[in-house]
């Protein structure tokens, strides 16, 4: 089992060491010799990790020496962290001032002497492991055997000069085109020190008449040493196109070279290559890979699956990641079986990388991925093994459980951002979940890449099972995400720095917090209590003094432990879903270290505690509580927090001090000073309306709003409950340039909107009970040819008084505009609205609209994408009731149509659907003619109710006997 090596946390480690603050604590408590020494002796050390973590694997020595160097890694970070802990007690003032705080005369001698204790022995242990440094872990120099040629090549070979090569040339030809004849991408390498021929034997190839009969398409790249994927995809698009390919970026060169080189026989030749970088490899192929041979295909002509077998087979390969050579692994270990229960029983193993004598070959193919991770994400990667299997991975939270643990040097949020991403590109992680305007919400990890992380892992790692009675000294990271018979006894390691609970998946044992207070783990980074469902957690936090994240979310307490505010180090407090909770520890102030506040879903909190404004480390608090009365933060805590990013809301406003005035209003709101921060992309306003409450209260929420002034790299807005007639001047394309989505819900005294029309990149805007709205545009005239530009979604819900998208001024040349780039309309609960007059919309792909009482006409002129059309029931107002006549145009690409309690309906024209697959209408009693052009042979659900008979006998001629389900009373 190879061991991991935790660089950041010797990085972290080596900078410590050099602080002013640790050299004076080694001064005054007489070590600060030993900690000189400790600092040259790991530099030196670390400087050897490299070439020891890739001979570990065949040399034990090596792997040996390397648990050694991080056994004692840990136990200096452990120490180092308590002289950071004792510093930070110290309170305000320099370094010097905070050192003798904590050598007061109440603690010096104790704390000297068990530190310095500490320190000398960690300091014997180091000099140790120099001792028995392995001789082979002196840097070995990495140069080429080869000298570059320093000459460009072309395909031309003067043949008569050539010495004797046919049988080569005929091997290579051979190979060639055989393995083209079988495979839809293929790779020959010729190899060989300098002067031995390579590239005149690729020439002789290259030039056969068999080659040049048989592939479409020849290309030839010199390389050398500049093995530069877009400079080459360019020389390769420019060999084979006119196409000028300076100005194309990657996907512009993709998109051209697939279209070039689709079904036909190619042969690329790159020459002089030195390139050894399996990432950029891969790029290359990716973008030379028009057509892909199909991986069941292969799987099948391995295992030759029947049957039942074939269905196991399909589950199998879809935990293979498309890697050949585990589809190749697996299949030939199926085909020597016979019996339905082992093709389950490899289909379900936990570890399909344990499966069978070829296992070796899987895993060393999945560990050329590992390897060639850099060693900052390596530890990053491996601490994934400790949540389960088909895990929902949020982002955040994994990064800043990274932090917690060391693995980000320098602490820095955007880096282990861009270390996700990273893996995330390198399909160690895969996208789970996007909401509805395509931002990704969780993430995930392939079986197969987890159980990598399981292995690499090894010891350090323990995930709780049943009855498991031995455990590892050697454990470090602990989680369990199921009911079990647990020997707790047996789980008393000092050294765990991670303990995760995954309630999702089981229900707590009562006794739970009882057993994991009496675990004693004082080394702990990491500590996940998420869903106890308690309403006192009675655990002493402060004894956790290296905790840098706390995760409480899903628990029912009022109010958080006391104790929680001892914790120096803390850098990540959570309780989501907290909604028993209902105020913070007035002293959270002393949370110093603290980055991430995450209290999202905690609708019972009143207030945030005074002086949480002083916590200028913070980047998340997704939710700031405007508190009323006495001893509660204002607005003014925002002030100096300008490093908060991604989303933040500001509820309960109708709490901000509006009795001295619109000025006073102003200022206070003012206060928030949200305009300097810079990094916060989604702000939310909200105002909750208390009954007893006055028109002149609401009247001071405009002037609420204007202070509340958004940065203007702000990319989404949403303002709900908002009392004032207007909306503030800020709400413009010069104060907003990058919005890109809009929400305003319940603004219901406000009769005209902020010109979004003009927006250039807002995508998605949501409008809802505005009840005085009734033009969306309402300054539209006939030079206007777009609105809404970049637009995509557009939904209105609870428009009473909505009469229409845009109000027309010239009534002498009504052209209505365009919306390039709409592909959703949803209407709902518009009842004013009398007719919807759509213009082309040509990437309208869904339209939803309902409770639209007088609506009574609706034509859809030409919607090509239009794959979804609902106009439903809504039975409490009969929606839609006065619609006559629905004409669908050319909408090809129609596959849903929906119509319900639309009673006055007679006409409905339904054009050629090739692809419709679900039909119902409900209810439409004056349904007396239904014109299809075509038959409907695709349908495959059938909904007819409340119509004429002989609608329903039109409907069914056109119908294929094949529809799955067809449903007709």
């Amino acid at each position: 089992m190879v061991v991991e090596i935790p660089f950041g946390v010797i990085a972290e480690i080596i900078l410590k060491l050099g602080t002013t603050a640790i050299q004076r604590i080694g001064d005054a408590i007489g070590v600060a010799k030993q900690l000189n020494e400790l600092e040259l002796k790991l530099d030196i050390m670390n400087g050897l990790l490299v070439d020891a973590e890739e001979k570990q694997v065949k040399n034990h020595a090596v792997q040996a020496w390397l648990r050694m160097v991080k056994d004692v890694a840990y136990d200096l970070d452990d120490l180092l962290d308590q002289f950071e802990i004792h510093q930070l007690q110290g309170g305000g003032g320099g370094v010097a001032r905070k050192v003798s705080a904590f050598l007061s005369s109440n603690n010096k001698y104790v704390f000297s002497f068990k530190m310095s204790e500490k320190v000398k022995k960690i300091k014997k242990e180091v000099d140790q492991i120099v001792i028995q440094t392995p001789g082979m872990l002196n840097r070995i120099p990495c140069r080429r055997e080869l000298e570059r040629s320093g000459r460009e090549t072309h395909s031309f070979v003067f043949t008569p000069k050539v010495v004797e090569r046919n049988k080569d040339k005929e091997e290579m030809i051979e190979r060639l085109v055989s393995v083209h004849n079988k495979e839809s991408f293929s790779m020959a390498a010729i190899v060989g020190i300098g002067g031995m021929g390579k590239t005149t034997l690729a020439q002789l190839v290259y030039n056969d008449p068999k080659v040049v009969e048989y592939f479409e398409l020849k290309m030839w790249v010199y390389v050398s040493d500049l093995f530069d994927v877009k400079l080459l995809a360019k020389n390769i698009l420019q060999s084979i196109s006119k196409v000028n390919a300076e100005k194309l970026n990657l996907e512009g060169l993709k998109n051209h070279l697939h279209e070039e080189l689709r079904e036909k026989r190619c042969l690329v030749v790159l020459d002089d290559v030195w390139n050894d970088d399996v990432q950029k490899w891969d790029q290359l192929k990716s973008l030379l890979m028009a057509v892909k041979k199909g991986i069941m295909a292969l799987f099948e002509s391995i295992a030759l699956p029947k049957g039942r077998f074939l269905e196991i087979g399909k589950e199998v390969v879809s935990k293979c990641l498309g890697v050949p050579l585990l589809i190749i692994t697996l299949a030939t270990i199926l085909g020597s079986k016979t019996k339905e229960s082992e093709w389950l029983s490899i289909r379900d193993s936990k570890n399909l990388l344990s499966i069978g004598g070829q296992n070796h070959c899987a895993l060393s193919i999945l560990k050329i991925s590992y390897n060639n991770l850099p060693i900052y994400l390596k530890q990053c990667f491996t601490y994934c093994a400790l949540f389960p299997k088909n895990y929902k991975f949020d982002k955040k939270s994994l990064v800043q459980m990274w932090l917690a643990q060391g693995y980000i040097q320098p602490l820095d949020e955007d880096l282990g951002d861009r270390y996700f991403e990273e893996l995330l590109s390198r399909s160690m992680l895969a996208v789970f979940e996007k909401d509805a305007y395509d931002n990704i919400l969780s993430y995930t990890m392939h079986d197969f890449v987890h159980d990598l992380a399981c292995t690499v892992m090894g010891s350090e790692v323990l995930i709780l099972e049943d009855n498991m009675r031995e455990i590892s000294s050697q454990v470090r990271h602990v989680s369990f995400f199921k009911s079990m018979n647990l020997k707790w006894k047996a789980l008393k390691v000092k050294q765990v720095r991670t303990f995760l609970s995954f309630p999702i998946f089981y229900n707590y044992e009562d006794d739970l917090i009882q057993r994991i207070k009496s675990l004693n783990f004082k080394r702990l980074r990491v500590l996940s209590l998420n869903g106890c469902k308690r309403q006192r957690l009675a655990i002493s936090f402060e004894k956790l003094c290296h905790l840098r994240y706390l995760d409480l979310s899903y628990n029912d307490f009022e109010k958080l432990p006391e104790s929680i505010t001892k914790l120096k180090s803390l850098q990540t407090l959570r309780v989501v879903g907290c909604e028993h909770l209902k105020e913070f520890r007035e002293d959270t102030r002393k949370l110093i270290s603290l980055r991430h506040l995450e209290n999202h879903g905690c609708p019972r909190l009143s207030h945030m505690p005074c002086g949480i404004g002083e916590l200028t480390m913070l980047r998340s608090l997704p939710v700031f509580v405007v508190g009323n009365g006495k001893k509660v933060g204002r607005l003014s805590e925002l002030k100096w927090l300008n490093d908060l990013r991604g989303e933040l809301s500001i509820v309960n406003l109708e709490n901000v001090n509006v009795r001295g005035g619109a000025a006073a209003a102003k200022q206070e709101s003012g206060e928030a000073n949200l305009r300097a921060k810079q990094h916060i992309q989604f702000l939310r306003l909200e105002w909750w309306k208390r009954d007893g409450e006055g028109e002149a209260m609401w009247d001071e929420s405009e002037s609420v709003l204007e202070g509340l002034h958004p940065p203007p790299n702000l990319e989404g807005l949403c303002i709900k409950g908002y009392g004032g007639w207007r909306f503030p001047n800020w709400m413009s394309t010069s104060s907003l340039r990058n919005l890109a989505a809009v929400n305003l819900e319940g603004c219901s005294r406000c009769q005209t909107l902020p010109c979004f029309d003009r927006f250039l990149f807002l995508k998605h805007m949501e409008l809802s009970d505005l009840k005085k709205v009734d033009y969306i545009v309402d300054h539209h005239s006939s030079n206007d040819t777009t609105l809404f530009p970049a637009l995509q979604k557009l939904s209105l819900f609870g428009m009473q008084n909505l009469k229409g998208l845009w109000r027309m001024n010239s009534p002498t040349n009504p052209r209505p505009p365009s919306f390039p780039h709409l592909s959703q309309l949803k209407l709902r609960h518009c009842p004013d609205l009398a007719s919807l007059p759509l213009p082309p919309t040509p990437r309208l792909s869904q339209l939803e609209i309902g409770c639209c009482d007088r609506l009574a006409s609706l034509e859809l002129h030409s919607c090509p994408r239009l794959s979804k059309l609902q106009i439903y029931e809504c039975p409490s107002l009969r929606n839609c009731y006065r619609l006559a006549s629905l004409r669908l145009h050319s909408s090809p690409r129609l596959s849903i149509l929906d119509i319900s309690f639309c009673l006055k309906l007679k006409f409905l024209l339904l054009p050629p659907t090739p692809i419709l697959s679900s039909l119902k209408i409900f209810h439409c009693p004056e349904l007396t003619s239904i014109q299809l052009s075509a038959s409907l042979h695709s349908v495959k659900t059938l909904l007819l109710k409340g119509l004429r008979e002989e609608v329903r006998r039109q409907v069914m001629s056109f119908i294929n006997a094949s529809a799955e389900f067809v449903s007709i009373d």
